[in-house]
């Protein structure tokens, strides 16, 4: 089958993008964002999560280009004068979402991590200086996460690549990662501490998705809070292990949780979790908002606190071991969550949370995904008692109390996601 596309300007499918060198020269980047649905616009294919296949890519390129990929480059074979074929080994089984590759003229350097992946960040050669923390943070971090998760990466190499004008700021595919320049440049003498939070944290982020998202994929866009929401509460615990003096999770709650307030304030707002309608993708991007993922966050982070981050990380290891290179929903977490020894360990809950000593994970999350907005419990005193009612929060009040469907057995829950 033959086909062909325009590469253009809008980042999705495979887009153009340019940069200028310290000399004033424009230089030129083809790279792709497939995710969500954006793969179809490069080649014919089945674009959901979950329908998974192996890929061998050949890729012809300028002799004064580079070429990468999801994989290793196994030959090259000179094509003519002024080209080149690069062949790439063929994929794990994937989605086309988790797919990528890349054309530039950069240079790299590289690291060997601990368990022998060799991590490279590419840039313009006159930028090199400036990855280096870069560099450092993504070996020490993938370090992390395979101890953390008693789980290896599955690839040989991690390949990061700068990519001017990358709409999400970071695209985390399984084997490689496109930042922003302003994601990735980091030097002591002229940045500011903001600036290498963000560095630090869009590194963690990416990484983490190297499990949640690549080796394991929620089956529908529907879901995918989930794993954001766990990109997100790792994240925060690289901060909290490498960075202690940057921002920590209680700034990220604080700094985002009352934009999000704002906007679960309006009547329109859609729960974070939406119902699947026949096979319909146009909608899809309609789950990829700031505050949806914030709120997802807020659950895992709950659910931690509640649960002790020893049962969180059971049940992760557990999910990577029955369904790496598959499929998930969150019932079957959440199964994994109740079955696999996530008894409470923090807190009181009520006997009706609990069955045969385990903690109802589902029961308790769904009445936070599967209803829009946000609760707020208003107390009052009545002589020695106190009175507790609980209504949706919302700017205008048509909304009254009764709509809302939180299960007061577990209020005591709430005072643990803000």
């Amino acid at each position: 089958m033959t086909f062909h596309g325009v590469l253009g300007r809008k980042e999705n499918g495979l887009f153009l993008s340019s940069y200028t060198t310290d000399r004033g020269v424009v230089k030129y980047i083809a790279a792709t964002q497939f995710k969500p649905t954006f793969a179809r616009r490069v080649f014919p294919c089945f674009d959901e999560p979950d329908m998974k296949a192996r890929f061998k890519f050949s890729i012809v390129r300028p002799n004064d280009y580079i070429s990468l990929f999801n994989t290793e480059k196994m030959a090259e074979h000179k094509m003519s004068q002024n080209e080149t074929m690069d062949v790439y080994d063929t994929s794990r089984v994937m989605s086309t979402h988790s797919l990528a590759f890349v054309f530039c003229n950069y240079a790299s350097t590289s690291r060997i991590s601990k368990s022998g992946v060799m991590v490279s960040v590419y840039s313009p050669p006159e930028k090199l200086p400036d990855v280096q923390f870069s560099i450092l943070t993504v070996t020490k971090t993938l370090n992390f996460f395979e101890n953390y998760f008693g789980f290896f990466y599955n690839h040989t190499k991690l390949d990061v690549v700068v990519v001017p004008t990358v709409d999400d700021n970071m695209m985390a595919y399984w084997g490689i990662m496109f930042f922003d320049a302003r994601h990735l440049y980091y030097a002591e003498n002229n940045n500011t501490k903001e600036d290498k939070t963000i560095v630090v944290e869009k590194i963690a982020l990416g990484l983490a998705y190297q499990w949640f998202g690549n080796l394991v994929t929620t089956k529908w866009w529907d879901e995918l809070w989930l794993n954001e929401g766990l990109a997100i509460f790792l994240q925060q615990e690289i901060i909290k292990q490498f960075y202690p003096e940057l921002s920590s999770a209680t700034d990220l709650m604080l700094g985002s949780m009352e934009n999000a307030i704002k906007a679960y304030s309006l009547e329109g707002t859609q729960p974070i979790t939406q119902a699947k309608q026949d096979d319909d993708v146009s909608n899809v991007k309609n789950v990829f908002t700031t505050f949806s993922l914030t709120k997802g966050f807020s659950i895992i982070n709950m659910l931690e606190t509640t649960l002790g981050l020893n049962n969180i990380l059971k049940a992760l290891m557990k999910l990577f071991q029955e369904y790496q290179f598959k499929s998930y929903t969150q019932n079957e977490l959440w199964e994994i969550f109740t079955q696999e020894g996530c008894f409470v360990t923090k807190c009181l809950v009520a006997q009706g949370d609990m069955s045969d000593n385990h903690f109802d994970v589902k029961g308790v999350v769904e009445s936070w995904i599967l209803q829009a907005g946000l609760p707020v419990v208003t107390i009052t005193k009545n002589g020695r008692n106190l009175i507790c009612k609980q209504e949706r929060y919302l700017v205008t009040s048509n909304v009254g109390l009764g709509d809302y469907k939180l299960n007061t057995s577990k209020l005591r829950l709430l005072a643990t996601c803000f």
